[in-house]
């Protein structure tokens, strides 16, 4: 009966241990994936926001007017900075 019982103990700490073993796999795997597929899309945004950036202030200057004398893009700017300040320091990070 106590082999029984040592028999039937050992069986449940190996299958406790296997699901164990199989839930840290498979959490490691889906964080990570997610940590990817997050970062991918800060960059795509910041990506994106940058380009569009770009290509409104290379349209001003296209049509010869100065970014000096455009009212509000030093702090429009800044303003875009300032809200994406949390992704940029994690894309640096990254």
């Amino acid at each position: 009966m106590k082999l029984k019982m040592n028999l039937q103990k050992r069986s449940i700490a190996m299958i406790a241990g296997i699901l164990f073993f199989i839930i840290v796999i498979n959490t490691s795997v889906l964080t990570f994936h997610s940590y990817d597929k997050y970062k991918q899309a800060i960059l795509s945004k910041s990506t994106f926001i940058g380009e569009t950036m770009q290509r409104d202030l290379q349209k001003v200057l296209l049509l010869g007017i100065s970014i000096e004398s455009l009212e509000g893009v030093n702090e429009k700017l800044q303003e875009l900075i300032d809200s994406q300040q949390h992704r940029a320091s994690f894309s640096f990070s990254v």
